[in-house]
């Protein structure tokens, strides 16, 4: 998000300012944020919810899935940032290939502009095309998280930009293994390779 210099000059009026990762930290302080008075305090987990569980089952009986379903899910607002048809292009490889792959699209479109609206859509087009609609599962909102974090199997957070993702913390909280872009603040929380396999944007 670029900040006008309004906005700015409103921000250095503060005593004190707190960025939630270093990279958004250094990409503000380059547009003019006061560096002595930005520090940063990352985003917290509570480990009580989000811990380690062995799965129940719930989500594939949900779904009408037998057990050795695999399930991959991608959690968060559906939108260009977020780059969920670059998942939805990742299934369409990897779908022929692995038959009991399921992927699982967590999370609703908040914006009403056009292109958004298009992007959602195509998403679903694009598993339509590759005759894998019904490996398509869109959740919607749900409230449910530390729980549905436990009955996934993978989760992959393909976003193109990503100041610090919450829900990547709370993955790692709960044990499950990810794919993630090596954007914004993720590399200063997952370590590739030990915690996370990180990959390019659009990779």
């Amino acid at each position: 998000l670029k900040l006008s210099r309004a906005a700015i000059n409103d921000l250095n009026r503060n005593h004190a300012l707190l960025a939630v990762s270093e990279a958004t930290r250094t990409f503000h302080i380059a547009q003019g944020l006061d560096a002595d008075r930005t520090r940063v305090l990352y985003n917290g987990v509570d480990c009580d919810q989000f811990q380690p569980r062995d799965a129940t089952g719930r989500l594939k009986r949900e779904l009408g899935l037998d057990e050795q379903a695999f399930l991959v899910g991608t959690i968060g607002q559906i939108g260009l940032r977020k780059a969920q048809d670059v998942l939805a292009e990742a299934a369409v490889l990897v779908g022929p290939h692995q038959p009991n792959v399921h992927f699982l699209l967590i999370g609703e479109r908040n914006s009403a502009k056009a292109e958004s609206i298009a992007f959602e859509q195509n998403i679903a087009r694009r598993f339509q095309e590759a005759g894998l609609s019904d490996r398509l599962h869109p959740l919607g909102y749900r409230d449910d998280m530390p729980s549905l974090l436990n009955e996934l199997d993978l989760l992959v957070h393909p976003a193109k930009q990503e100041p610090l993702g919450r829900v990547l913390l709370e993955a790692a909280a709960s044990g499950l293994p990810i794919v993630a872009t090596n954007v914004g603040g993720t590399p200063e929380i997952l370590e590739d390779g030990v915690s996370a396999r990180l990959v390019p944007p659009g990779n």
